[in-house]
Protein backbone atom coordinates (compact mmCIF):
# COMPACT_ATOMS: atom_id res chain seq x y z
CA UNK A 1 0.00 0.00 0.00
CA UNK A 2 1.33 3.78 -0.32
CA UNK A 3 2.56 5.35 2.17
CA UNK A 4 2.40 9.00 2.71
CA UNK A 5 5.21 10.93 3.91
CA UNK A 6 4.63 14.84 5.32
CA UNK A 7 6.50 17.22 7.19
CA UNK A 8 4.63 16.70 10.75
CA UNK A 9 5.81 20.11 11.50
CA UNK A 10 3.61 21.87 8.43
CA UNK A 11 1.22 24.44 9.81
CA UNK A 12 -1.16 27.10 7.95
CA UNK A 13 1.26 30.51 7.06
CA UNK A 14 -2.06 32.39 7.64
CA UNK A 15 -3.59 30.64 10.51
CA UNK A 16 -0.56 30.89 12.39
CA UNK A 17 -0.93 27.78 14.35
CA UNK A 18 -4.15 28.45 15.58
CA UNK A 19 -6.01 26.10 13.43
CA UNK A 20 -5.12 22.17 13.07
CA UNK A 21 -3.66 20.68 9.90
CA UNK A 22 -5.29 17.46 8.51
CA UNK A 23 -4.39 14.64 5.80
CA UNK A 24 -6.90 13.98 2.88
CA UNK A 25 -5.46 10.02 2.33
CA UNK A 26 -7.60 9.51 -0.62
CA UNK A 27 -5.65 12.64 -2.54
CA UNK A 28 -2.77 12.72 -0.65
CA UNK A 29 -3.50 16.26 0.51
CA UNK A 30 -2.50 18.30 3.45
CA UNK A 31 -5.03 20.82 4.70
CA UNK A 32 -5.63 23.69 7.01
CA UNK A 33 -8.88 23.09 8.82
CA UNK A 34 -9.24 26.85 9.74
CA UNK A 35 -8.97 28.25 6.18
CA UNK A 36 -8.98 25.80 3.80
CA UNK A 37 -5.72 26.19 2.17
CA UNK A 38 -4.10 23.15 0.54
CA UNK A 39 -0.65 23.33 2.01
CA UNK A 40 1.28 20.14 0.29
CA UNK A 41 -0.57 18.12 -2.76
CA UNK A 42 0.20 14.59 -3.80
CA UNK A 43 2.13 13.61 -0.77
CA UNK A 44 2.33 9.74 -1.93
CA UNK A 45 3.95 8.52 -4.68
CA UNK A 46 0.80 8.10 -7.10
CA UNK A 47 2.73 6.48 -10.03
CA UNK A 48 1.65 2.99 -11.23
CA UNK A 49 2.58 -0.35 -9.11
CA UNK A 50 2.53 -3.81 -11.19
CA UNK A 51 2.56 -7.30 -9.25
CA UNK A 52 4.01 -10.14 -11.74
CA UNK A 53 3.25 -13.95 -10.21
CA UNK A 54 5.99 -15.57 -12.48
CA UNK A 55 10.00 -17.14 -11.43
CA UNK A 56 12.18 -14.23 -12.93
CA UNK A 57 13.33 -15.21 -16.42
CA UNK A 58 10.60 -17.82 -16.73
CA UNK A 59 7.55 -15.89 -18.52
CA UNK A 60 6.91 -12.75 -19.29
CA UNK A 61 3.30 -12.68 -20.36
CA UNK A 62 2.44 -13.98 -16.72
CA UNK A 63 -0.65 -12.72 -15.00
CA UNK A 64 -0.20 -9.43 -13.50
CA UNK A 65 -1.98 -7.00 -11.49
CA UNK A 66 -1.97 -3.24 -11.14
CA UNK A 67 -2.07 -2.11 -7.45
CA UNK A 68 -5.67 -1.58 -5.96
CA UNK A 69 -5.30 2.51 -4.36
CA UNK A 70 -4.88 3.92 -7.41
CA UNK A 71 -7.66 2.17 -9.26
CA UNK A 72 -10.58 1.83 -6.59
CA UNK A 73 -9.99 5.54 -5.91
CA UNK A 74 -11.66 6.28 -9.41
CA UNK A 75 -14.92 6.98 -10.19
CA UNK A 76 -16.29 5.12 -13.41
CA UNK A 77 -19.03 8.02 -13.96
CA UNK A 78 -16.76 10.90 -14.09
CA UNK A 79 -13.66 9.39 -14.43
CA UNK A 80 -12.41 11.43 -11.08
CA UNK A 81 -10.14 10.31 -8.39
CA UNK A 82 -12.29 10.60 -5.08
CA UNK A 83 -11.88 12.89 -1.85
CA UNK A 84 -12.66 15.58 0.05
CA UNK A 85 -11.87 18.43 -2.12
CA UNK A 86 -14.99 20.76 -1.97
CA UNK A 87 -16.31 21.50 -5.49
CA UNK A 88 -19.16 23.40 -7.08
CA UNK A 89 -20.65 26.63 -6.02
CA UNK A 90 -22.94 25.70 -2.89
CA UNK A 91 -23.07 27.61 0.94
CA UNK A 92 -20.60 25.40 2.11
CA UNK A 93 -17.54 26.03 -0.86
CA UNK A 94 -18.78 29.75 -0.55
CA UNK A 95 -17.96 29.93 3.23
CA UNK A 96 -14.97 28.17 2.91
CA UNK A 97 -13.73 30.62 -0.01
CA UNK A 98 -14.97 33.54 1.80
CA UNK A 99 -13.03 32.16 5.34
CA UNK A 100 -9.83 31.52 3.09
CA UNK A 101 -10.21 34.81 1.75
CA UNK A 102 -10.36 36.56 4.81
CA UNK A 103 -7.43 34.53 7.07
CA UNK A 104 -5.44 35.00 3.83
CA UNK A 105 -5.82 39.12 4.14
CA UNK A 106 -5.53 39.44 7.31
CA UNK A 107 -2.28 37.71 7.91
CA UNK A 108 -1.08 38.70 4.66
CA UNK A 109 2.07 40.48 4.81
CA UNK A 110 1.96 44.10 4.48
CA UNK A 111 3.04 46.02 0.70
CA UNK A 112 6.35 48.07 0.73
CA UNK A 113 5.85 51.43 -0.62
CA UNK A 114 7.33 50.16 -4.23
CA UNK A 115 5.14 47.32 -4.30
CA UNK A 116 1.86 49.55 -3.59
CA UNK A 117 3.66 51.70 -6.65
CA UNK A 118 4.04 48.87 -8.85
CA UNK A 119 0.61 47.59 -8.46
CA UNK A 120 -1.21 50.94 -9.06
CA UNK A 121 0.92 51.05 -11.80
CA UNK A 122 0.01 47.84 -13.02
CA UNK A 123 -3.77 48.36 -12.32
CA UNK A 124 -3.12 52.04 -14.08
CA UNK A 125 -2.00 50.29 -17.05
CA UNK A 126 -5.07 48.21 -17.68
CA UNK A 127 -7.72 51.75 -17.39
CA UNK A 128 -4.87 53.31 -20.48
CA UNK A 129 -5.66 50.13 -22.67
CA UNK A 130 -9.35 50.38 -22.36
CA UNK A 131 -8.67 53.95 -23.27
CA UNK A 132 -6.40 52.95 -26.38
CA UNK A 133 -8.47 50.02 -27.59
CA UNK A 134 -11.51 52.23 -27.73
CA UNK A 135 -9.19 53.98 -30.40
CA UNK A 136 -7.74 50.88 -31.89
CA UNK A 137 -4.24 52.37 -30.91
CA UNK A 138 -1.89 49.38 -30.54
CA UNK A 139 0.79 48.45 -27.10
CA UNK A 140 3.28 50.69 -28.07
CA UNK A 141 0.99 53.15 -26.41
CA UNK A 142 0.66 51.36 -23.74
CA UNK A 143 3.79 50.76 -23.11
CA UNK A 144 4.72 54.51 -23.71
CA UNK A 145 1.48 55.26 -20.93
CA UNK A 146 3.45 52.74 -18.49
CA UNK A 147 6.83 54.83 -19.21
CA UNK A 148 4.91 58.57 -18.19
CA UNK A 149 3.57 56.84 -15.61
CA UNK A 150 6.41 55.06 -14.16
CA UNK A 151 7.88 58.71 -14.50
CA UNK A 152 5.18 60.52 -12.67
CA UNK A 153 5.73 58.08 -10.06
CA UNK A 154 9.57 58.87 -9.71
CA UNK A 155 8.53 62.51 -9.05
CA UNK A 156 5.83 61.56 -6.31
CA UNK A 157 3.17 62.80 -8.97
CA UNK A 158 1.20 59.45 -9.21
CA UNK A 159 -2.12 60.42 -7.68
CA UNK A 160 -4.39 57.73 -6.83
CA UNK A 161 -8.54 57.26 -8.02
CA UNK A 162 -7.55 59.21 -11.20
CA UNK A 163 -10.74 59.03 -13.29
CA UNK A 164 -11.12 58.59 -17.32
CA UNK A 165 -9.88 62.30 -18.36
CA UNK A 166 -6.62 61.71 -16.58
CA UNK A 167 -6.14 58.35 -18.65
CA UNK A 168 -7.22 60.13 -22.23
CA UNK A 169 -5.45 62.78 -21.59
CA UNK A 170 -2.18 59.88 -21.20
CA UNK A 171 -3.03 58.53 -24.35
CA UNK A 172 -2.97 62.04 -26.04
CA UNK A 173 0.74 62.56 -24.90
CA UNK A 174 1.41 58.87 -25.32
CA UNK A 175 0.25 59.23 -29.26
CA UNK A 176 2.02 62.67 -29.37
CA UNK A 177 5.18 60.95 -28.23
CA UNK A 178 4.76 57.94 -30.92
CA UNK A 179 3.94 60.06 -33.62
CA UNK A 180 0.03 58.61 -33.85
CA UNK A 181 -2.17 61.67 -34.81
CA UNK A 182 -5.19 61.44 -31.93
CA UNK A 183 -6.74 65.01 -31.30
CA UNK A 184 -8.40 65.63 -28.18
CA UNK A 185 -12.56 65.23 -29.83
CA UNK A 186 -11.24 62.04 -30.92
CA UNK A 187 -10.58 60.45 -27.71
CA UNK A 188 -13.74 62.55 -26.43
CA UNK A 189 -15.78 61.21 -28.80
CA UNK A 190 -14.54 57.56 -28.28
CA UNK A 191 -14.68 57.42 -24.81
CA UNK A 192 -18.23 59.96 -24.29
CA UNK A 193 -20.39 56.55 -23.10
CA UNK A 194 -17.46 55.90 -19.86
CA UNK A 195 -19.31 59.82 -19.01
CA UNK A 196 -22.89 60.81 -17.63
CA UNK A 197 -24.50 62.33 -20.02
CA UNK A 198 -26.98 65.45 -19.22
CA UNK A 199 -29.55 66.16 -22.08
CA UNK A 200 -29.14 70.15 -22.05
CA UNK A 201 -31.64 70.23 -24.93
CA UNK A 202 -34.89 68.34 -24.97
CA UNK A 203 -37.95 67.84 -27.93
CA UNK A 204 -41.07 68.42 -24.86
CA UNK A 205 -43.77 67.83 -27.54
CA UNK A 206 -44.37 67.79 -30.89
CA UNK A 207 -47.83 69.07 -31.93
CA UNK A 208 -50.18 68.85 -34.92
CA UNK A 209 -51.88 71.55 -36.53
CA UNK A 210 -54.67 72.62 -39.23
CA UNK A 211 -53.17 71.59 -42.53
CA UNK A 212 -49.33 71.14 -42.76
CA UNK A 213 -48.05 72.38 -39.81
CA UNK A 214 -46.47 71.48 -36.62
CA UNK A 215 -45.59 73.00 -33.28
CA UNK A 216 -42.29 71.69 -31.92
CA UNK A 217 -41.95 72.61 -27.99
CA UNK A 218 -37.99 73.14 -26.86
CA UNK A 219 -36.49 72.89 -23.72
CA UNK A 220 -33.26 75.10 -23.43
CA UNK A 221 -33.50 77.69 -26.67
CA UNK A 222 -30.51 79.16 -26.52
CA UNK A 223 -28.80 75.86 -27.43
CA UNK A 224 -31.14 75.15 -29.70
CA UNK A 225 -30.66 77.92 -32.31
CA UNK A 226 -28.35 75.60 -34.16
CA UNK A 227 -31.06 73.30 -35.14
CA UNK A 228 -31.86 73.48 -39.09
CA UNK A 229 -33.99 76.32 -40.12
CA UNK A 230 -34.58 74.11 -43.82
CA UNK A 231 -34.72 70.67 -44.27
CA UNK A 232 -35.72 68.62 -47.13
CA UNK A 233 -37.39 64.87 -47.37
CA UNK A 234 -37.60 63.70 -50.90
CA UNK A 235 -37.46 67.04 -52.37
CA UNK A 236 -40.16 68.31 -50.17
CA UNK A 237 -39.19 71.65 -48.64
CA UNK A 238 -39.63 72.01 -44.63
CA UNK A 239 -39.70 75.71 -43.27
CA UNK A 240 -38.69 75.67 -39.17
CA UNK A 241 -39.89 79.25 -38.20
CA UNK A 242 -38.03 81.49 -35.40
CA UNK A 243 -38.13 79.70 -32.21
CA UNK A 244 -40.12 81.65 -29.49
CA UNK A 245 -39.48 81.71 -26.23
CA UNK A 246 -42.62 81.25 -23.92
CA UNK A 247 -42.72 83.80 -21.09
CA UNK A 248 -41.26 82.98 -17.78
CA UNK A 249 -40.36 79.15 -18.58
CA UNK A 250 -36.92 77.83 -20.23
CA UNK A 251 -38.96 76.75 -22.77
CA UNK A 252 -39.61 77.80 -26.42
CA UNK A 253 -42.04 76.54 -29.02
CA UNK A 254 -40.93 76.69 -33.11
CA UNK A 255 -43.61 76.55 -35.86
CA UNK A 256 -42.92 73.65 -38.53
CA UNK A 257 -44.25 74.36 -42.02
CA UNK A 258 -43.95 71.98 -45.20
CA UNK A 259 -45.26 71.37 -48.27
CA UNK A 260 -47.17 68.31 -49.64
CA UNK A 261 -49.34 65.65 -48.23
CA UNK A 262 -49.59 65.88 -44.13
CA UNK A 263 -49.55 62.19 -43.44
CA UNK A 264 -46.66 61.14 -45.52
CA UNK A 265 -44.48 63.74 -43.99
CA UNK A 266 -45.68 64.76 -40.39
CA UNK A 267 -43.53 61.33 -39.03
CA UNK A 268 -40.67 61.78 -40.70
CA UNK A 269 -39.97 65.49 -39.60
CA UNK A 270 -40.95 64.67 -35.96
CA UNK A 271 -38.18 61.96 -36.40
CA UNK A 272 -35.61 64.10 -37.89
CA UNK A 273 -36.45 66.52 -35.13
CA UNK A 274 -35.62 64.17 -32.72
CA UNK A 275 -32.36 63.21 -34.15
CA UNK A 276 -31.26 66.65 -34.47
CA UNK A 277 -31.75 67.31 -30.97
CA UNK A 278 -30.10 63.75 -29.87
CA UNK A 279 -27.15 64.91 -31.70
CA UNK A 280 -26.92 68.20 -30.36
CA UNK A 281 -26.62 66.81 -27.36
CA UNK A 282 -23.85 64.34 -27.96
CA UNK A 283 -22.21 66.87 -29.43
CA UNK A 284 -22.30 69.17 -26.24
CA UNK A 285 -21.58 66.13 -24.58
CA UNK A 286 -18.30 65.21 -26.38
CA UNK A 287 -16.85 69.34 -26.28
CA UNK A 288 -17.61 68.98 -22.66
CA UNK A 289 -15.66 66.04 -22.35
CA UNK A 290 -13.00 68.09 -24.70
CA UNK A 291 -12.21 70.69 -22.59
CA UNK A 292 -12.08 68.70 -19.70
CA UNK A 293 -9.20 66.15 -21.23
CA UNK A 294 -7.43 69.18 -22.53
CA UNK A 295 -7.46 70.63 -18.88
CA UNK A 296 -6.24 67.08 -17.52
CA UNK A 297 -3.35 67.33 -20.80
CA UNK A 298 -2.38 70.73 -19.40
CA UNK A 299 -1.91 69.60 -15.60
CA UNK A 300 0.13 66.41 -16.82
CA UNK A 301 2.42 68.34 -18.59
CA UNK A 302 3.27 70.16 -15.42
CA UNK A 303 3.51 67.04 -13.61
CA UNK A 304 5.65 65.57 -16.01
CA UNK A 305 7.72 68.65 -16.65
CA UNK A 306 7.04 68.54 -20.50
CA UNK A 307 6.16 71.96 -22.22
CA UNK A 308 3.23 71.74 -24.35
CA UNK A 309 3.59 73.16 -27.90
CA UNK A 310 0.82 74.78 -29.56
CA UNK A 311 -0.21 73.04 -32.66
CA UNK A 312 1.01 75.13 -35.82
CA UNK A 313 0.04 72.71 -38.49
CA UNK A 314 -2.83 70.12 -39.17
CA UNK A 315 -2.21 66.57 -40.38
CA UNK A 316 -2.84 65.60 -43.68
CA UNK A 317 -4.61 62.01 -42.83
CA UNK A 318 -6.91 64.67 -40.99
CA UNK A 319 -7.20 66.88 -43.42
CA UNK A 320 -8.37 63.86 -46.21
CA UNK A 321 -10.60 62.02 -43.62
CA UNK A 322 -12.69 65.32 -42.93
CA UNK A 323 -13.29 65.79 -47.06
CA UNK A 324 -14.34 62.51 -47.59
CA UNK A 325 -16.35 62.81 -44.91
CA UNK A 326 -18.45 65.88 -45.90
CA UNK A 327 -18.16 64.35 -49.45
CA UNK A 328 -16.63 67.00 -51.38
CA UNK A 329 -13.32 66.10 -54.20
CA UNK A 330 -10.36 65.65 -53.08
CA UNK A 331 -8.99 68.68 -54.85
CA UNK A 332 -10.05 70.95 -51.55
CA UNK A 333 -7.28 69.41 -49.26
CA UNK A 334 -4.42 70.68 -50.42
CA UNK A 335 -5.80 74.41 -50.38
CA UNK A 336 -7.58 73.73 -47.05
CA UNK A 337 -4.71 72.84 -45.38
CA UNK A 338 -2.31 75.63 -46.90
CA UNK A 339 -4.68 77.79 -45.86
CA UNK A 340 -5.45 76.26 -41.73
CA UNK A 341 -1.79 75.91 -41.63
CA UNK A 342 -1.21 80.01 -42.39
CA UNK A 343 -3.70 80.92 -40.30
CA UNK A 344 -2.45 79.45 -37.57
CA UNK A 345 1.61 80.12 -38.05
CA UNK A 346 0.30 83.86 -38.33
CA UNK A 347 -1.65 83.57 -35.60
CA UNK A 348 -4.93 84.63 -37.69
CA UNK A 349 -7.02 82.33 -35.55
CA UNK A 350 -6.41 83.18 -31.83
CA UNK A 351 -7.73 82.14 -28.64
CA UNK A 352 -10.68 84.02 -26.94
CA UNK A 353 -14.15 83.45 -25.92
CA UNK A 354 -16.14 81.24 -28.03
CA UNK A 355 -12.80 79.25 -28.97
CA UNK A 356 -10.41 77.61 -26.52
CA UNK A 357 -7.10 76.86 -27.22
CA UNK A 358 -7.30 73.36 -28.02
CA UNK A 359 -10.07 73.47 -30.34
CA UNK A 360 -7.66 76.34 -32.05
CA UNK A 361 -6.49 73.53 -35.37
CA UNK A 362 -9.80 72.02 -35.64
CA UNK A 363 -11.58 74.87 -35.79
CA UNK A 364 -8.85 76.69 -38.28
CA UNK A 365 -9.17 73.06 -40.49
CA UNK A 366 -12.86 72.88 -40.40
CA UNK A 367 -13.19 76.94 -41.49
CA UNK A 368 -10.75 76.05 -44.10
CA UNK A 369 -12.72 73.46 -45.77
CA UNK A 370 -16.31 75.78 -45.82
CA UNK A 371 -13.69 78.14 -47.27
CA UNK A 372 -12.23 76.23 -50.11
CA UNK A 373 -15.75 74.08 -50.88
CA UNK A 374 -17.83 78.07 -50.97
CA UNK A 375 -14.49 79.56 -53.28
CA UNK A 376 -14.16 76.24 -55.55
CA UNK A 377 -18.28 76.39 -56.14
CA UNK A 378 -18.87 73.04 -55.05
CA UNK A 379 -22.17 71.68 -56.76
CA UNK A 380 -23.20 71.07 -52.53
CA UNK A 381 -21.91 73.61 -50.26
CA UNK A 382 -21.39 72.39 -46.71
CA UNK A 383 -22.82 74.28 -44.01
CA UNK A 384 -20.68 75.45 -40.74
CA UNK A 385 -22.77 73.06 -38.62
CA UNK A 386 -21.83 70.45 -40.77
CA UNK A 387 -18.04 70.65 -41.12
CA UNK A 388 -18.14 71.45 -37.25
CA UNK A 389 -20.02 67.81 -36.73
CA UNK A 390 -16.93 66.10 -39.11
CA UNK A 391 -14.47 67.61 -37.56
CA UNK A 392 -15.97 66.82 -33.79
CA UNK A 393 -15.72 70.66 -32.90
CA UNK A 394 -18.11 72.56 -31.56
CA UNK A 395 -19.98 74.88 -33.96
CA UNK A 396 -19.45 78.38 -31.93
CA UNK A 397 -15.63 77.46 -32.25
CA UNK A 398 -15.82 77.18 -35.74
CA UNK A 399 -17.76 80.36 -36.43
CA UNK A 400 -15.33 82.43 -34.38
CA UNK A 401 -12.15 80.55 -36.21
CA UNK A 402 -14.32 81.78 -39.48
CA UNK A 403 -14.67 85.12 -38.56
CA UNK A 404 -11.24 85.79 -37.98
CA UNK A 405 -9.55 84.05 -40.63
CA UNK A 406 -12.42 85.53 -43.46
CA UNK A 407 -10.64 88.99 -42.84
CA UNK A 408 -7.40 87.75 -43.91
CA UNK A 409 -8.55 85.44 -46.84
CA UNK A 410 -6.53 87.10 -49.16
CA UNK A 411 -3.19 86.64 -47.41
CA UNK A 412 -4.34 83.05 -47.18
CA UNK A 413 -4.65 81.87 -50.10
CA UNK A 414 -2.28 79.52 -51.72
CA UNK A 415 -0.18 81.24 -54.60
CA UNK A 416 -2.18 80.05 -57.85
CA UNK A 417 -5.46 79.46 -56.33
CA UNK A 418 -7.87 80.07 -58.79
CA UNK A 419 -11.43 81.32 -57.58
CA UNK A 420 -14.49 80.00 -59.03
CA UNK A 421 -17.44 81.76 -57.61
CA UNK A 422 -18.69 84.38 -59.10
CA UNK A 423 -18.30 86.94 -56.82
CA UNK A 424 -14.66 85.92 -56.05
CA UNK A 425 -14.01 86.06 -51.91
CA UNK A 426 -16.82 88.21 -51.39
CA UNK A 427 -18.61 85.27 -52.40
CA UNK A 428 -18.06 84.08 -48.74
CA UNK A 429 -21.35 84.15 -46.48
CA UNK A 430 -21.07 86.68 -43.86
CA UNK A 431 -21.57 85.90 -40.32
CA UNK A 432 -23.03 88.78 -38.12
CA UNK A 433 -21.13 89.03 -34.93
CA UNK A 434 -23.21 91.24 -32.83
CA UNK A 435 -26.68 90.00 -33.59
CA UNK A 436 -24.92 86.29 -33.62
CA UNK A 437 -27.92 85.41 -35.80
CA UNK A 438 -27.53 82.84 -38.10
CA UNK A 439 -27.73 82.99 -42.20
CA UNK A 440 -30.07 79.71 -43.61
CA UNK A 441 -27.76 79.36 -46.36
CA UNK A 442 -25.43 78.28 -43.17
CA UNK A 443 -27.18 76.46 -40.65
Amino acid sequence: MTEIAINPRNACQYCKGSAEVTVDASQGCVICTGCGLVLEDHCFDDGREWRVFAADGVDSQAPARERADATTGIDELTGEVGGTTLMGAGPAVMRMQTLTRRAQNANAPELTEQQKQEKQIQQYTDKAREVAQRLNLGEEVVNRCTTLMQELAEKNKLKSHMKVPFFCALVEMACREEGITKTVHDLAQANSGAFAMKAEVELLQVQPLEGRALRANFKAPQATKVLAKSLAFDGVQVTLAPLQRLPGSNEATCMVTWQGAREAHAGQIEEHLRKQVDELNQAKHEEKIAKNIAKQSQLLCIDLGRTRTRISSVEEDLAKRYVARLGLAAQVVAPAMHIANQALQHDFVKQGKGLLEHSLAAAAMASAIFIVAWLLDAEIKPRLADVATVVKVSEGSVQTAYRQMREQIRKLLPKGFVIQHKLGVEGLPKLEEKTRKRSADLM
